[in-house]
């Protein structure tokens, strides 16, 4: 820190603490008047904050002021008025879809801007209280302490980040970049549906493919960049219910993930359907090929109801009223998809048996 810093440094006088623990102060220039918000760091990447004070980015507060002296950066940056998503949450309880979709699409407006900085900046700590919604209902990042360019090596050497919302890359299996931060929106999105962290995807929004795909253990089965995730959100039913180029999207339910429990639990019910298909179904006077066809038919049965139930492939949105924003209508629109496989299925078995035993006679 110079003289010359020193002395801007002067004119900002603190006039209220913020939060102590992390020394974050409001102050006030005593000359133009202007509040201000005084931070001081000792985890931070000075690149990180030069760039955004030669480079300032919408949605990000403004960085006046950089002084660094003994590993400590003191910065005096933009004063943001609002209430963080986590004191909405915490007073107003779960988010419409429509204000999930505004607000994660600002977001990722803000995020595309970093990742397209060369090179790219990664957030790494997004959350609720990170976020900050203005009088005029616009979203603002902040705290960037945890920020770093997105610089290639093996692995993160230290957890940066907020449990729960931190991609498992940040816990050391690998190295953090940019699809880290959309493990946390996708998080975040959760979040807001829910109410309250909850670390179960929300089951019932047209938003849970997407949370599923951001979440995704593997960095390479989440959406490429920010700009494909916010394009989603404006058209969330053309999204793949898994990573779009991932090979795993054509397993069926239980395989897709590669998580032991749901690929053992999945195992267990594809055996049970077959057991109860073809063990159990016999009709004596209905032919070998009768019993075959009858079996394979029962097998389907089971099988289609699954498949359209987890929306394999997106199957659900042949029907129109899967796409309906309504969850009611949605749900409604499944059960009349699982009833029309079931009568179908049946209807072609029963056409079965009564040719085979025609032809037994």
């Amino acid at each position: 820190m110079n003289i010359d810093q020193r002395l801007e440094m002067s004119y900002f006088q603190t006039i209220a603490e913020l939060n102590h623990d992390h020394e974050v102060y409001l102050v006030q220039h005593s000359q133009n008047k202007k509040i201000c918000v005084k931070k001081v760091l000792h985890v931070y990447n000075i690149n990180v904050y030069r760039y955004l004070q030669e480079h300032p980015i919408q949605g990000i507060p403004r960085v006046f002021l950089l002084c660094e002296e003994n590993g400590v950066l003191t910065i005096v940056e933009e004063y943001i008025s609002g209430s963080t998503l986590e004191e909405m949450l915490n007073v107003n309880g779960p988010m419409p879809e429509k204000a999930v979709g505004k607000y994660i699409s600002e977001l990722l407006a803000i995020l595309e801007k970093l990742h397209s900085v060369k090179p790219s900046i990664i957030h790494r700590d997004i959350k609720p209280s990170n976020i900050i919604i203005t009088p005029k209902d616009h979203v603002m990042l902040i705290d960037l302490n945890a920020s770093r360019p997105d610089v290639k090596k093996e692995e993160d050497t230290r957890l940066l980040g907020t449990k729960g919302y931190a991609a498992p890359e940040q816990y050391g299996f690998g190295s953090s970049d940019t699809r880290t931060d959309l493990y946390a929106v996708g998080m975040l999105m959760n979040t807001m549906l829910w109410g309250r962290f909850e670390q179960v995807i929300f089951p019932k929004s047209i938003y849970t493919p997407l949370i599923r795909n951001c979440t995704q253990m593997n960095p390479k089965d989440r959406y490429k960049d920010a700009a494909k995730l916010r394009k989603s959100i404006h058209s969330p039913y053309d999204v793949e219910s898994t990573a779009g180029s991932d090979w795993r999207r054509f397993l069926p339910p239980g395989f897709r993930k590669g998580v032991f429990i749901h690929t053992a639990t999945a195992i267990l019910g594809y055996i049970e359907i077959l057991y109860f298909s073809i063990v159990l179904f016999s009709v004596d006077e209905v032919t070998g090929l009768g019993q075959i066809i009858a079996s394979t038919c029962l097998i389907l049965t089971p099988l289609g109801i699954v498949l359209i139930s987890s929306n394999y492939l997106n199957i659900q949105w042949v029907m129109p009223l899967c796409r309906n924003k309504n969850v009611f209508i949605r749900y409604l629109g499944v059960i009349i998809l699982d009833v029309a496989v079931m009568i179908f299925f049946v209807i072609i078995t029963a056409i079965i048996i009564v040719i085979t035993r025609q032809d037994t006679l």
